[in-house]
């Protein structure tokens, strides 16, 4: 929500929310979300994956940490 308020404010400012871990969300949904906030921002996001390190992250989501390199 901030960034498409961001989006809609602003014409030169890239926008990036930091890194998204994959692994612990919905692929699909992630891409739709983010597809839409990119050409709601006229191609100014900035979109980084990542798998994440820490055990507590994929425990909170009920996911095997050991799945990780493949859930990516």
């Amino acid at each position: 929500m901030l960034a498409g308020a961001v989006a809609q404010r602003t014409k030169k400012l890239r926008i990036g929310s930091g890194i998204c871990l994959i692994p612990l969300q919905d692929p699909i949904r992630v891409a739709e979300e983010y597809a839409m906030l990119d050409c709601l921002s006229g191609g100014r996001l900035e979109f980084d994956i990542g798998r994440g390190f820490q055990k507590m992250e994929y425990d909170s989501f009920g996911r095997d940490m050991a799945d990780s390199r493949e859930l990516l």
